[in-house]
């Protein structure tokens, strides 16, 4: 019997070629590929909403509640947040205008120190907003979380969204994919630079919703017992 033949292996320089060819040419252009379609759909959400986001208060539809999502109301500088101040003004001109009954305030409670739902019912209170219209959700982590959770604890299947502009169409995105009928009242602005980092979150911030829409059906972090308004 002739002696048995080792087996054939690929040769060394092969396999390098073939791992290079993977880790610099497939694996970044998948990546381009997957980021370019997630930000094409990131963009598709303002056309999917156009229409639901008002400037002039007088000119939107009634509801029952309106939802003021939350940020800090101050600046790790110190100053003043205007992202949270525009929010604010804009949440006050609505319930003065009679075009909601109460305003859930919602936004994150991370510590003593940051209390996002407090502090919007603090600066509403000194806007003349009477306390007794005003509901607090400290467990708005997240967008997703403030709009799910008023359907899911506070029982709305209507809301009128209070944020900037770029922040209510992705907020009213993720409302109409779960069977709520929302429109939003937009906040003035804050312009750059600060304005220009926020717009760069939130293209991030689109892309990240599309997969909690649409491919890991994420639910709110807490939900709770039921707490209808």
């Amino acid at each position: 019997m002739g002696m048995a033949r080792a087996p054939l292996r690929e040769p060394k320089a092969s396999r390098l070629l073939v791992m290079w060819l993977f880790l610099f040419v497939v694996l970044p252009i998948s990546a381009v590929a997957g980021a370019g379609f997630l930000l094409y759909r990131g963009q598709t959400i303002a056309r999917h909403i156009r229409g639901t986001c008002y400037d002039d208060v007088s000119k939107m539809p009634r509801n029952h509640v309106g939802l003021v999502l939350g940020c800090v109301r101050y600046l790790e500088s110190g100053r003043p947040n205007r992202y949270f101040t525009y929010r604010i003004e804009a949440a006050t001109a609505l319930y003065r205008a009679g075009k909601v009954d109460v305003l859930l305030v919602s936004g994150a409670s991370h510590r003593k120190s940051i209390d996002e739902a407090g502090s919007m019912k603090e600066a509403l209170i000194e806007q003349g907003v009477p306390a007794a219209s005003i509901a607090c959700d400290r467990f708005g982590y997240r967008t997703i979380d403030s709009v799910l959770r008023a359907r899911m604890v506070y029982g709305q299947g209507r809301l009128t969204i209070v944020s900037q502009q770029f922040h209510n169409e992705r907020a009213i995105y993720i409302a109409e994919r779960r069977g709520i009928e929302a429109i939003g009242l937009n906040a003035e602005d804050v312009e750059p630079p600060r304005g220009r980092m926020v717009r760069l979150r939130e293209y991030l911030a689109r892309m990240r919703v599309l997969v909690d829409i649409h491919l890991s059906n994420t639910k709110p972090r807490v939900l709770g017992e039921s707490e209808p308004l």
